[in-house]
């Protein structure tokens, strides 16, 4: 007999895996679809966050969200270009739970804003590529905290029995200095991102 994942009527506590591979894309790029290139000297992460509602079902513009706090932890490979680190996340996440057009299959659209640090307290090697090329030297800006922005867009798995309460997609991984603005951030421009798979489960 199949397992079947249970999820909490009330407020569930979700659960979700992600893997991915960095690019040398930056952010405005990717919203805008004109370039999703993996990066060269690739490197890999490897994460599992946690989340949960505090506040349900608020109507903004129309739309039923859903606001969660999130922790998240990530293992940053570095493929031998640097010294593998550990990454902790934690923020809050807005989620929006509706269907594809014209269909019954569900969908979920999840914008995440929260704060990004690494255990060893140092960049990632694709983000000191990227802070190498905008200011053009090799100086002492090697921020180990920067702002963390999340996208995913997921769709449900009803169909699945054994999965019914989960949802599998797209997963964007985004850490940056916030264009030079935060002193929090070491004062840089410049960042990272990861184009992820992510499965997420209720339980």
């Amino acid at each position: 007999m199949p397992v079947v994942l249970q999820a909490s009527e009330e407020n569930p506590l979700y659960v979700a895996y992600v893997i991915g591979v960095s690019t040398n894309t930056d952010l405005k790029e990717i919203m805008y679809l004109e370039d999703q290139s993996i990066a060269q000297d690739h490197t890999y992460i490897a994460k599992i966050q946690v989340s949960r509602d505090f506040i349900s079902n608020f109507h903004l513009a129309g739309a039923e969200l859903d606001l969660r706090w999130f922790l998240a932890v990530a293992h940053r490979e570095e493929n031998d270009y640097a010294t593998d680190q550990t990454e902790f996340v934690g923020g809050v996440e807005l989620n929006w739970d509706t269907h594809l057009p014209w269909t019954e299959i569900p969908f979920t659209l999840q914008l995440a804003e929260g704060i990004s640090a690494m255990s060893l307290g140092r960049s990632t090697h694709n983000e000191k590529q990227d802070l190498a090329k905008r200011y053009e030297i090799n100086d002492d800006r090697d921020p180990g905290v920067l702002n963390y922005i999340g996208f995913s867009a997921l769709l449900g798995l009803k169909s699945i029995e054994a999965l019914s309460n989960c949802k599998f997609g797209y997963h964007l991984h985004h850490r940056s200095g916030v264009y030079a603005k935060v002193k929090l951030f070491g004062y840089v421009h410049g960042g990272s991102n990861e184009h992820s798979l992510m499965l997420e489960c209720a339980y």
